[in-house]
C-alpha cells in the first residue's frame, strides 16, 4: 500500500511538468485519499502496550 501512494505521489510530480491541470489533480487527490485512508487503518487500530 505504501508504494502505491509513493508511486502516485511520482505520478502527481511528472505529470506537474505537463500542461494539462487535470492530469496532475487526479493523481494528486487519489494519492490524497489513499494516505488518509491508510491512515485511518493504522490510527484506529489499538496498541497493547504491557508496561
Amino acid at each position: 500500500m505504501d508504494t502505491l501512494i509513493l508511486l502516485l505521489i511520482l505520478v502527481t510530480f511528472c505529470a506537474m511538468r505537463g500542461q494539462k491541470r487535470w492530469q496532475v489533480y487526479l493523481p494528486f487527490f487519489a494519492s490524497l485519499i489513499a494516505t488518509f485512508l491508510l491512515f485511518l487503518a493504522h490510527a484506529s487500530s489499538s496498541l497493547d502496550l504491557n508496561f
